[in-house]
């Protein structure tokens, strides 16, 4: 999926931006790496959160209270942003598996089929130019 830097998260998300804020303070640049893609699919659970911090700070010059601390906000950053993803990717997930549910259910296909221009055999040869006589409900005619 690849690599983002964090600044958007911190306009979105109230925690991550304490979190992100909180690391910047300890002088680490951070980018996110999301991974676990299966061809060209994620699912949320083959998705891992990683973040990756670059230090411009020698730690003689932190606090001792950063020092210790910023290995804990990395791990709680990425623990977060971990089950943020997953979280969000499950919601997508079952909205996606709706619009194909909708898409493919009988109705949402026979209203295809009465907007196209052309219908066509199983095998593919054309029936028909236009739809104009065509009748695809089941509904008794009315004349």
């Amino acid at each position: 999926m690849g690599a983002f830097i964090p600044e958007s998260l911190k306009e979105k998300d109230r925690r991550a931006k304490r979190l992100v804020a909180a690391l910047h303070m300890a002088g680490d640049e951070l980018y996110i790496e999301i991974s676990g893609e299966r061809g060209h699919y994620h699912h949320w659970n083959s998705m891992t959160v990683e973040v990756k911090c670059s230090n411009e700070i020698d730690d003689e010059d932190l606090p001792a209270r950063l020092k210790i601390a910023r290995p804990a906000l990395r791990e709680n950053l990425e623990q977060y942003l971990d089950g943020r993803v997953k979280e969000i990717s499950l919601e997508l997930e079952k909205s996606g598996y709706a619009v194909i549910e909708y898409l493919t259910g009988e109705d949402a296909i026979r209203t295809e089929l009465l907007e196209r221009k052309h219908l066509y055999e199983k095998d593919g040869t054309r029936v028909l130019e236009g739809n104009s006589s065509l009748r695809l409900d089941k509904s008794p005619r009315r004349e």
